[in-house]
């Protein structure tokens, strides 16, 4: 069901009048985008919707294509939309619908048995940096164990890649691919399962605080990022005096926090650094701009040289109107 005109700052709404509504003819599978097209894939067909559709008074249609049929997507979450096309699990493997809305294309067949092993989408990822054109689909096993395929978009040419602990969620950061392990008991003596920092940033340039197994040699950054926070709702000015965060430094670290204000040029950032205790830490960071309507932190621990360490455990943070006061924990006495 397509929804009526998008105006910016407004709440979508939707008709449900059946002029607004377009069948495929079967379960609708996924959802994409392809060429300035919407493509909606059912389990053993494609299609693409082409056309402005009707306005809020129903008038106007869509167009439907039909683009293949026998070959659909089995799992929207396999979707990977790239600059060459989409790529997607069908019931037997994956493939790439390519630009121009050609024939879709089996790129499986060198993953045949890793593909068939691990047969459970959970998320793709795509990443076009320094030349690397690469698309990183996260895959599963009915027991919950994962494999991320790698496919490089420049030669085609696929790798599979195996990490210390399984994993539930991929994405990307402009340095590298995120990483988000299936496991988020953090740092429990006695557990060997589990994961000082479900949540890993890929980045080979760095060395330090890499976890056990084949990436002991790499550093795995600990970064955070808030969306932009309106203290004052979309329509309003707050006035933040500082930023506080508080943390638990587990060994030696050093952590940088970025705030950022609307309208403001460069973040406002500082760097601390820490050595193993067991006290909460305190540190303050004033935004560059003191009355904006949105504010957005950021905050990453760095690469301890020849060490591998846990880093710290980021705890909270706040933006703050006033000084007096703040952020603290509760008093054993003032806990319910």
């Amino acid at each position: 069901e397509a929804s009526k005109l998008i105006v910016p700052d407004e709440q979508v709404a939707f008709t449900g009048d059946p002029s607004h509504r377009l069948s495929i003819g079967r379960d609708v599978t996924a959802l994409a985008t392809l060429d300035d097209q919407l493509v909606a894939f059912g389990d053993d067909a494609i299609f693409a919707v082409a056309g402005d559709g009707p306005n809020d008074q129903g008038i106007g249609s869509f167009v439907l294509r039909s683009v293949s049929i026998g070959v659909g997507c089995e799992d929207e979450r396999s979707i990977a939309e790239t600059d060459i096309g989409i790529l997607f699990r069908s019931r037997v493997g994956w493939y790439l619908l390519p630009r121009g809305f050609g024939p879709p294309q089996y790129l499986g067949a060198a993953i045949q048995d890793i593909s068939a092993a691990f047969p459970i989408p959970l998320g793709t990822a795509v990443l076009d940096s320094n030349g690397s054109r690469l698309a990183r689909l996260l895959v599963a096993n009915s027991d919950g164990e994962t494999r991320v395929l790698t496919l490089d978009l420049n030669s085609l040419q696929w790798f599979v890649d195996t990490y210390p602990h399984d994993l539930s969620e991929i994405g990307v950061w402009p340095e590298g691919f995120v990483l988000c392990a299936s496991i988020l008991d953090g740092n429990v003596a006695g557990n060997e399962d589990a994961v000082p920092d479900p949540i890993l940033i890929e980045d080979e340039d760095e060395v330090g605080d890499a976890r056990t197994g084949s990436s002991a040699a790499v550093h795995v950054e600990q970064r955070l990022r808030t969306n932009w926070i309106l203290p004052a709702g979309p329509g309003g000015q707050a006035e933040i005096n500082q930023l506080v965060v508080s943390l638990l430094a587990s060994n030696s670290a050093t952590v940088t926090a970025q705030v950022e204000s609307d309208g403001a040029g460069a973040a406002h950032s500082s760097s601390w650094s820490f050595v193993s205790s067991d006290d909460v830490a305190y540190r303050y960071l004033v935004p560059p701009m003191r009355n904006a309507v949105g504010y957005r932190v950021i905050l990453y621990d760095a690469a301890v040289s020849g060490t591998a360490t846990a880093g710290v455990k980021m705890i909270a943070i706040t933006l703050e109107s006033v000084a007096d006061g703040g952020l603290r924990l509760s008093e054993e006495g003032e806990k319910a």
